[in-house]
């Protein structure tokens, strides 16, 4: 579950679940077993978001929303499209807008 409410950002959740599937279809090669479709993985990524953000609740409504298995831009079905359009919207990296890492602009030297 991520609620937004520590400096785990998004990216890293959403990491997170590609790791998770990556680590199932290994193991589907050994074990019979059906992997989820995109649009199920996108479908528990949304569940495990527990933030009360307004602009990530609405983000999230949109996805859920646009399930037109037919659409080529469904943000429903592939999982990358879905995970890419939510992390621009996540709320700590509101809060910290770079990060943990300097900008190029705080570098005084790279040598």
């Amino acid at each position: 579950m991520w609620n937004g409410q520590t400096l785990y950002p998004l990216e890293r959740f959403i990491g997170q679940h590609r790791g998770a599937f990556v680590a199932m279809k290994e193991a589907a090669e050994h074990v019979p077993f059906q992997l989820p479709k995109e649009f199920t993985r996108v479908g528990f990524l949304l569940a495990g978001i527990t933030s009360s953000d307004a602009g990530l609740q609405a983000v999230m409504a949109n996805i859920k929303s646009d399930a037109d298995p037919t659409s080529v831009t469904s943000k429903r079905h592939p999982f990358e499209l879905a995970a890419t359009y939510l992390q621009h919207f996540c709320p700590v990296l509101k809060k910290f807008p770079f990060g943990t890492k300097r900008d190029a602009i705080k570098i005084s030297d790279v040598s």
